[in-house]
């Protein structure tokens, strides 16, 4: 799962944190035993080996998820929200806008009090729509294929009732999953 972020516009310093966290909390619960000494280099290393499968096993992936990076920032650059239709139909509106520190000054009882919130603006922050759109464009048409999916398998001639989506899975009773694979390949 650690090559799963590359998918949705991680990046390698991004699975380096997930991958050295995740020796270093196991070693530290116990669950494993410290790979070598050094933690760190070994998590270094190892994201090295993924990153390098990943560039060449997944490199249309890669290089779609930088497309989509390249696109949500040209829209915040030009201030424009965006929005697409995912494959069920539902449309999608993708804005995420900068925030400005704010603060208030208001009374409880005798005691003032200065809390700071954070309010939108009317300018979208490239950063945070460029981080953010592959994942949701990925969300949304993983979500719209579920959804098909999930209709298909009701309407079929001996429709299948009993489903557990969860996230981008389906569960089904044993007796269904012959028929349910027909279905997700149709």
């Amino acid at each position: 799962a650690v090559v799963m972020p590359g998918g949705y516009g991680g990046t390698k310093l991004g699975t380096y944190r997930k991958l050295r966290d995740e020796i270093v909390g196991a070693s530290v619960a116990g669950e494993i035993e410290r790979p070598f000494e050094d933690t760190y280099a070994y998590s270094k290393a190892l994201n090295e080996v993924v990153w390098l499968a990943y560039e060449e096993r997944l490199s249309r992936t890669r290089n779609a998820m930088k497309w989509l990076r390249s696109v949500a920032t040209e829209f915040a650059s030009q201030n424009i929200p965006m929005s697409w239709v995912s494959p069920s139909g539902q449309p999608i509106k993708l804005a995420k806008w900068t925030r400005k520190e704010r603060k208030i000054e208001t009374l409880i009882g005798e005691q003032l009090y200065r809390p700071t919130y954070w309010a939108d603006t009317n300018e979208l922050d490239p950063h945070r729509m460029r981080n953010t759109l592959p994942v949701a464009f990925v969300h949304s048409y993983e979500a719209g294929f579920l959804h098909n999916s999930l209709a298909r398998m009701g309407a079929d001639n001996v429709p299948i009732n009993s489903v557990v989506p969860i996230h981008d899975c389906i569960g089904v009773h044993a007796n269904a999953v012959t028929q349910t694979v027909r279905t997700l390949k149709d």
